[in-house]
């Protein structure tokens, strides 16, 4: 398994790599502490650590449509800097990179909802001196990747780019050192003032505003309090960080973002560049890792010192059952009624009313598969109703109503924010020898039950005609869940209120089998079915699914 080794903010600024006479012609005759920063990097951290690949977070490398991650075996050229030619002019640059590992990143990309990384292998792909500044200072045998910031993107998409290349990780071999390439407060003095400010001295710096928003930042960052970075965010903002901060915001979700526990240490002083604040800030990884370690263990609880009471394992989560949908039709102001501020039902051209009612006869585990060989632990049935609606311009799947029959599987949901209930649910499973089932073919019946509080809430029948493309389409998109979990004064306010979204990895589908189906709802003073009563049915379909869940994304904070 993989590990994150190290984790720096390195300033690349155009003055390291200037001849020593101008380097300290343009600083009153003093050496820039950014220069011997990095030569005092190269001893004190890689040499020591040695890490097989450095991963560069680039300020300079803006993507448009997706965030990209080179992929080429090698990189090797001359790099002159269409921004300043006069001091990056013809630099020969020969990097090693690692294919199989930015592959692996794609791989993860893909089956993550809401995440476009791209690896490209093109050897011609342009260079930034981002990157190439650092190559004569801190290059050794390892690898070398560099990440663009995705000049459209937002604090979720930087936040999503960093746990995916963090998961990325994990799987692999590597051990990986990260290098958030960039400054804090960016922005210039103009043409005619700006050799007035050539200095390193703070001083030099924008705007005192630009300055002040700097020094809080980095206070934040040598006192491990990453949180407060994050949540400061917008405000820091207003000081135009470069990139929109987002090479910084990618390494600090690798490292696990608000969790993020590392202190800083400085290996430079904070200096101005041309109004522009820099700084280098190394980051070791704390002795118990990244982030903060509870004394207690538990998914979600018991917590206990190992966590062996937990009522959950930990992730991956594994799942393989047999699905029965009745896909229907009802009015869709009732689905709006379900919804809730900030999530639409779908156009009146999109089938707004559309439903699938669905029962699941699941056996769930974790990675050891303890549970297969504990049976009572890993099956379960659940009976739930999918609707579908817009969040942000994008259609998702959201689960309106589920009931299950087992404690861990209501707790699992709560996780997941599907609002979870218990009941007694039962299903037709087919068979393939005898008469005590139906089979997979023509005729096959298949009936399903669910009742809650010892009263029927639904009843429902399919009969399969043959085989199908897909078992409907209600439930074909990324989940939508809210996570809500009230404050103990139980005044109104929610300790806990986010928007999610979800969606398994590692599928592995059945062929799937349709027909015509029935399906009965019944009213109960402790439900709302009657939000979603069947006006018509569309079909019936029996599927075997596979699948696992590895986490979700959050959205939104509310």
């Amino acid at each position: 398994m993989g590990e994150i080794i190290g984790a720096a903010l390195l300033a690349h600024v155009p003055t390291i790599v200037l001849p020593e006479n101008i380097r300290k012609e343009l600083n009153h005759g003093k050496e820039s502490t950014l220069y011997t920063g990095l030569h005092r990097f190269k001893t004190e951290v890689l040499d020591p650590l040695k890490p097989d690949m450095i991963i560069v977070f680039d300020s300079h490398w803006f993507t448009t449509v997706e965030t990209v991650i080179t992929s080429a075996p090698r990189r090797q050229g001359f790099f002159t800097s269409d921004e300043l030619p006069r001091g990056m002019s013809s630099v020969p640059y020969d990097m090693p990179g690692n294919p199989q590992f930015a592959q692996l990143v794609g791989s993860i990309a893909t089956e993550t909802p809401d995440c476009w990384i791209t690896p490209i292998d093109n050897e011609h792909l342009p260079v930034t001196y981002a990157t190439t500044n650092f190559l004569r200072f801190l290059q050794g045998d390892e690898s070398w990747l560099t990440v663009s910031t995705c000049q459209t993107g937002e604090p979720i998409d930087f936040e999503t780019v960093g746990q995916v290349i963090a998961k990325a990780i994990q799987q692999s071999d590597q051990r990986v050192f990260l290098i958030s390439s960039g400054a804090v407060s960016h922005t210039f003095h103009t043409l005619r003032t700006l050799r007035q400010h050539e200095s390193a001295g703070e001083e030099h710096i924008f705007s005192p505003e630009a300055r002040a928003a700097d020094h809080r930042v980095i206070d934040h960052m040598l006192a491990g309090n990453h949180a407060a970075i994050i949540d400061e965010l917008p405000e820091f903002m207003k000081a135009k960080p470069e990139g929109r901060f987002g090479h910084f915001q990618m390494m600090l979700s690798a490292l696990g973002g608000s969790d993020c526990v590392a202190k800083g240490r400085l290996y430079s002083e904070y200096e101005n560049s041309i109004g522009t604040g820099q700084v280098h800030v190394m980051f070791d990884r704390p002795e118990n890792g990244w982030t903060k370690i509870m004394s207690v263990h538990g998914l979600p609880f018991p917590r206990t010192a190992d966590g062996g009471s937990s009522i959950l394992p930990p992730l991956p989560w594994h799942y393989s059952g047999d699905l029965l949908t009745v896909e229907y039709r009802t009015n869709p102001s009732n689905i709006a009624k379900l919804l809730p501020e900030g999530v639409t039902i779908l156009n009146a051209d999109e089938d707004p009313g559309a439903v699938a009612f669905i029962w699941a006869d699941w056996q769930s585990c974790g990675d050891n598969g303890a549970e297969l060989l504990d049976p009572v632990r890993s099956q379960y049935k659940e009976a739930f109703a999918v609707v579908r609606c817009r969040y942000q311009g994008k259609i998702y799947s959201r689960c309106v109503f589920i009931w299950v029959d087992k404690d861990f599987a209501l707790v699992r949901g709560y996780l997941q924010g599907y609002p979870k209930k218990l009941g007694s649910i039962h299903q037709t499973r087919p068979v393939t020898v005898g008469s005590a089932g139906p089979r997979l073919e023509k005729g096959g019946k298949f009936g399903m039950t669910l009742a809650a509080a010892d009263r029927r809430l639904a009843q429902a029948t399919v009969t399969l005609e043959g085989p199908a493309d897909s078992n409907g389409f209600v439930n074909g998109h990324a989940m939508l869940h809210h996570r809500w979990f009230p404050r103990i004064e139980l005044d109104g306010v929610d300790s806990l209120s986010e928007v999610v979204t979800m969606a398994g990895i590692n599928l592995e589908l059945g062929p799937v089998f349709g027909g015509s189906a029935s399906l009965e709802l019944f009213d109960s003073p402790s439900e709302e079915l009657h939000l979603i009563a069947p006006d018509e049915i569309i079909g019936g379909y029996f599927r075997t699914v596979g699948t696992t869940f590895n986490g979700g994304t959050t959205l939104a904070h509310e």
